[in-house]
């Protein structure tokens, strides 16, 4: 009897995970001469190839998903003098802003941790954002600041240390993309010498 259920159970799985997978039918011959492209999509990455290069391009499209998400939220939430981002709709939103480096002050993002350098960023309406990074690093004021990432939902009260602008509430947002200067933070920029 556990046999015959053991067997049954590796003849459904089997069935089940054939069953799943997609097989594309290869019509052109590897061998012709004229080049023909295909762009498979797999999950979240596209990867695009062509019978002319020995290359396979890959790109996130979560990544830009998330970008759109985030610009999106921009819109629907402007970050202006009435803007405030505490509150439980606003907890882990992707939301993208901009502007300028203001000061480099001690903000508590996420449980106790606590990061040295967050950035407060006032952008072109007066806003004022507390930024921080993935991890510390020096960005001089006045620097321009890109930021995707999700926004915590509380309010700092950021009128107590002298710092407010047209707002005495400060959101705060986690950054998982971060430019200062066009230059992403990780990739492109590491520290002041690279400004």
């Amino acid at each position: 009897m556990k046999k015959m259920l053991l067997s049954g159970l590796i003849i459904i799985s089997s069935i089940s995970l054939f069953g799943c997978v997609q097989r594309e039918k290869v019509t052109d011959s590897p061998f012709k001469s004229n080049s023909t492209s295909k762009t498979e999509t797999s999950g979240s990455l596209k990867v695009d190839s062509s019978s002319d290069k020995s290359e396979k391009i890959i790109t996130s499209s979560t990544e830009n998903k998330r970008e759109e998400i985030a610009k999106d939220n921009a819109i629907k939430f402007p970050a202006d003098s009435v803007a405030k981002f505490s509150g439980s709709q606003f907890i882990g939103m992707d939301y993208y802003f901009e502007g300028k480096v203001v000061d480099t002050i001690v903000a508590n993002s996420v449980g106790n941790d606590i990061f040295e350098n967050s950035f407060l960023v006032e952008n072109s309406n007066g806003y004022r954002m507390i930024v921080t990074p993935a991890y510390e690093v020096e960005v001089p004021n006045e620097s321009n600041l890109k930021v995707y990432g999700h926004l915590n939902g509380n309010g700092y009260n950021i009128a107590e240390i002298d710092k407010s602008g047209i707002n005495k509430e400060a959101g705060l947002i986690n950054g998982y993309q971060i430019f200062i200067n066009e230059k992403e933070i990780g990739i492109e920029y590491f520290g002041l010498d690279d400004i």
